[in-house]
């Protein structure tokens, strides 16, 4: 979460409580990319963009949302959470009985996480991966990956869980943002207080994963697969990462910064696709256009956060406007 600003899959700032969180003004959710019948964005087939509708009713009042692989989770204005998407063993979409108070939400392949407001993490999903450690208490910040959990503490310090993943450099202190990879190729990544990024694999080690030399002044951070993006104090996005270009690490331009991107006040990272939101309320989106998730951002407006899935993207719209749109099927890739 960038804090007074905004609360992606991605951007994790610490804070004590949900006011000093700065979550966005509440909205509606909208939906682009894929359709596919796991209706997770609007429910058609087809690749389209419109409001996102669960359960016959339309998803307003939201303040975050978080996307990971083919599911996607808003939390509501009043602490409740909506979960959606393709989830075959049901284990995921079923949200737990009375839950509430939610300030902080954050989701991994297999399991959904949530933060309550007296500082308690709980998980549900993967009977693997959703297990919270004993005792664990005091978090400020949650980020899922694939299988395993990464939270930031009121202290400064983090604790992971799950697995598998790598270890992060010992004695870490002063952190303030936390940003979990989605795949095991990515590179997790934390932010200081000073504004530094630290960076270490989750699985496998590659060396032309490095992030650039000398990169400081940082206010917010996202990992998505295998690349990461850096939101700097001016305005200005930094991109880095691994693209081989194979299948498990696609190259479709998302480290590829737009030329004269500027006044970002928010980012998110996915499979092979960066967002980036600016100040003005519109939206830029690069990487991966296969459902048309970079088309079909054009013309956004009034957006106040923003995520990003498996082929589909999510944006919360305070009182915006949107034409909806579906693509035929004839013009849709395979």
């Amino acid at each position: 979460m960038k804090t007074g600003i905004i609360l992606t899959i991605a951007i994790k700032i610490a804070s004590s409580n949900q006011t000093a969180k700065g979550l966005p003004p509440a909205g509606r959710v909208i939906g682009w990319g894929h359709g596919g019948g796991e209706k997770l964005v609007y429910f058609s087939e087809a690749d389209s963009m419109g409001y996102i509708s669960v359960g016959g009713h339309e998803l307003s009042n939201v303040v975050a949302i978080a996307a990971e692989g083919l599911h996607a989770m808003a939390l509501k204005a009043d602490g409740t959470v909506v979960v959606w998407g393709y989830d075959p063993a049901n284990k995921l979409v079923t949200v737990p009985p009375g839950l509430s108070n939610v300030v902080d939400i954050s989701l991994g392949g297999e399991h959904n996480l949530v933060l309550t407001a007296d500082g308690t993490v709980m998980s549900w999903g993967d009977d693997e991966a959703a297990p919270v450690p004993a005792g664990l208490s005091n978090v400020v910040a949650i980020s899922g990956g694939g299988s395993y959990t990464l939270v930031l503490k009121r202290d400064g310090t983090i604790q992971q869980w799950g697995g598998p993943y790598g270890s992060p450099p010992a004695g870490l202190s002063n952190i303030v943002a936390i940003a979990e990879c989605h795949s095991e190729f990515g590179d997790e990544l934390v932010l200081t207080r000073e504004g530094t990024v630290v960076e270490w694999p989750c699985v496998y080690n590659d060396d032309t994963y490095k992030m650039p030399p000398g990169l400081a002044d940082v206010v917010a951070i996202a990992s998505g697969d295998s690349h990461a993006l850096a939101l700097r104090k001016d305005g200005t996005v930094v991109a880095w990462g691994y693209a081989s270009g194979d299948y498990m690490n696609p190259n479709f331009g998302q480290m590829n910064v737009p030329a004269g991107l500027s006044n970002v006040v928010a980012i998110a990272a996915g499979p092979a696709i960066s967002l980036a939101l600016k100040k003005d309320g519109t939206v830029a989106v690069w990487g991966d256009n296969g459902h048309h998730q970079v088309d079909l951002a054009a013309g956004l407006n009034n957006i106040v956060a923003i995520a990003a899935g498996q082929g589909f993207c999510l944006a919360i719209q305070n009182n915006g406007t949107l034409i909806e749109t579906n693509i035929p099927a004839a013009a849709i890739k395979p």
